[in-house]
């Protein structure tokens, strides 16, 4: 349904904490449910708030690639339940992976680079970055398409984490022994980024010459698929070749020089990913053990879409990391506004914020197109529903 006021909505991520709980309060198979509802009533609140807010068509809470790996690592058995929230309060906008989202901002930077403007803040629109129509109003039915899973995925999503982990501790150690200064520590971050990015780059040349020539039998014909990092680079080489540079040899020069420049860290993703990890680097030598193996994760989904949010529901530590004078002074370039379970009241009380303050004319067209009774009344049967349509339908699979 078209946007009837094309008052658009203000967009909030919410971290998978949010979802987690959120589904634990309307499943009423979940053990814990009554006590939960009891100790935590904020969850319930916070659920009413956005489900309203969402039939107001005043806000969109966008999923992500992480909610839905997130919510399969959890180990929660019911991860279709957990897929269903995420996909009411998103209205099935998504946002594109880390990669992704990089790739678009290198391409209008690095192209400002190569005309000799770096200091440009190029608009890279937030439709770009999201599938989906952000600012569409929602149909009172709606028609999803779940995504199943298997056991191998959830394998390999695992092993990633871990090998993630892994790298995690290696450099913590380091952390732990390292003054160096914040600024510092933040072009450093940015470099081993860059250089991540040129080694990438060159092992996957290696491994495609040596198949080409028969020196190596791939594996499996995925090994031939570039990975991310390998794209980002013919991405740069198809700029260079805009702008006159052609040779192979000065291509990569010009690419090298890019990535080890301090112009590359102006990437929000970049700035922001390598300022979160020496905010971490800074407290690891209080710190007795490494951050947890969500750290990366939550890493990763602030810098990718908090330029695009105009609030996020993190958790605490990643709150607290981003409430630091520097981090708070680079979120504030955004305009974006940081919650977590430190600040729920002031979480709730900036929903209420949003509709007492939207445009009369907006929530009249909105109450003139639906029923009263469907955005007064929040949707509580979210997982019930999700629940009766999959045993309805391994019913009929039966037959």
């Amino acid at each position: 349904m078209d946007n009837l006021t094309n008052t658009p909505k203000k967009i909030i991520y919410l971290d998978q904490l949010v979802i987690s709980n959120i589904t634990k309060i309307l499943d009423p198979d979940f053990p814990r449910r009554e006590h939960l509802l009891e100790k935590q009533p904020f969850w319930l609140e916070l659920y009413k708030k956005l489900d309203r807010l969402l039939k107001l068509q005043l806000i969109i809470c966008p999923d992500s690639f992480y909610h839905r790996t997130e919510s399969l690592l959890s180990g929660d058995p019911d991860f279709d339940s957990l897929q269903d929230v995420y996909s009411h309060l998103s209205n099935d906008c998504t946002f594109q992976d880390d990669a992704m989202i990089m790739r678009w901002q290198l391409l209008h930077y690095f192209r400002d680079y190569m005309e000799g403007h770096p200091e440009r803040e190029p608009v890279i629109p937030v439709s770009d970055i999201v599938h989906g129509d952000l600012h569409e109003w929602h149909d009172p039915f709606r028609v999803t398409v779940p995504y199943r899973s298997d056991a191998n995925e959830v394998a390999s999503l695992r092993s990633r984490r871990e090998k993630l982990y892994g790298a995690i501790e290696e450099i913590f150690k380091k952390w732990q022994q390292d003054s160096t200064s914040f600024k510092l520590s933040v072009q450093e971050e940015a470099q081993a980024l860059g250089r991540a990015i040129i080694e990438v780059f060159s092992s996957y040349l290696t491994k495609w010459m040596a198949y080409s020539l028969g020196v190596e039998t791939p594996k499996s014909p995925l090994e031939f698929l570039p990975p991310p990092a390998v794209i980002l680079v013919f991405d740069m080489f198809n700029i260079l070749v805009e702008y006159k540079i052609s040779d192979p040899m000065e291509q990569l020069k010009k690419m090298g020089e890019y990535l080890r420049s301090p112009h590359f860290l102006r990437l929000p993703f970049v700035r922001l990913s390598s300022m979160l990890y020496a905010a971490i680097a800074r407290k690891a030598p209080n710190m007795k053990s490494p951050p947890n193996r969500g750290t990366t994760t939550d890493v990763t989904v602030i810098a990718s879409v908090l330029p695009y949010c105009q609030a996020m529901f993190v958790d605490n530590g990643m709150a607290g990391y981003l409430r630091e004078k520097q981090l708070r002074d680079e979120v504030a370039r955004f305009g974006t506004r940081i919650f977590s379970s430190k600040s729920k009241a002031a979480f709730l009380a900036y929903l209420d914020e949003i509709e007492s303050t939207a445009d009369e004319r907006h929530i009249r067209w909105v109450k003139l197109t639906y029923p009263s009774k469907w955005f007064d009344e929040p949707f509580m049967n979210i997982v019930v529903y999700g629940k009766r349509r999959r045993e309805r339908e391994k019913q009929e699979s039966a037959i």
